[in-house]
């Protein structure tokens, strides 16, 4: 577990920051924050759902208090995984760079 934890940490915390750090500086930067701030609200969403989904699932059962480990580890990689699909949206598709 202490391996995992090792890995997924530092992945999900670049991930957060080349979220960042790669937004588009040449439109409109309002245009830019709103779109990252939806796309972080829907990491948090749907992390916080699987976080309620498997504190639930796991109720009554006897590993019940693995629940938050496990619910840790969703949330990291449901929200590496929705940043990186939102930043390549973002740049690929919505704030292209004009002429490419």
């Amino acid at each position: 577990m202490l391996v995992t934890y090792g890995t997924i940490i530092p992945i999900f915390l670049l991930i957060v920051i080349f979220f960042f750090v790669l937004s588009p500086k040449h439109h409109a930067m309002r245009k830019v924050r709103l779109f990252n701030g939806v796309s972080v609200f829907c990491a948090v969403g749907l992390s916080s759902g699987y976080v309620l989904y498997i504190k639930q699932a796991m109720e009554g059962g006897s590993d019940f208090g693995w629940w938050p480990v496990l619910s840790i580890l969703g949330l990291m990689v449901i929200s590496g995984v929705v940043l990186i699909v939102a930043g390549l949206v973002r740049n690929m598709i919505f704030f292209r760079k004009p002429g490419a």
